[in-house]
């Protein structure tokens, strides 16, 4: 069974989404998470637009909470598709060989209509490549 490994930089909002939508679309899939950047807010809960842009697709998000990505995860993932700048990323994950780039820019920051904006165009992605 495919493993897929979404990474944005702090696990609020883009690698979540993500993996929220392929979840929906391919229950069969084993489906991860992680920033390569969350540091001491691991655990933490995921940014409110985040939730409440989700929330207005029907998918729920409050309880989710923010993951640091490993080597673990790496190691386990078949494929990893990253939304974050290549400077962020550690040395395991750039040699894995089984990266993704997607340009989603980060939208912290920002405001609810912008989250909106990078939502619709996480979906698209997803539902273009699975």
């Amino acid at each position: 069974m495919d493993k897929i490994l979404f990474i944005c930089k702090s696990n609020t909002g883009r690698s979540q989404m993500a993996a929220a939508f392929l979840k929906k679309r391919k229950p069969e899939l084993i489906v991860l998470d992680a920033g390569s950047q969350v540091g001491d807010r691991a655990g933490t809960v995921i940014h409110e637009y985040v939730i409440e842009v989700m929330k207005e697709l029907g998918i729920d998000l409050s309880n989710h909470i923010r993951k640091q990505l490993t080597p673990e995860l790496v190691n386990k993932a078949d494929k990893i598709i990253v939304m974050d700048k290549k400077e962020n990323l550690p040395d395991y994950l750039i040699n894995s060989g089984k990266m993704i780039f997607w340009d989603v820019e980060d939208a912290a920051g920002t405001d609810l209509e912008f989250h909106q904006k990078i939502r619709d165009q996480i979906k698209t992605l997803v539902d273009s490549i699975f």
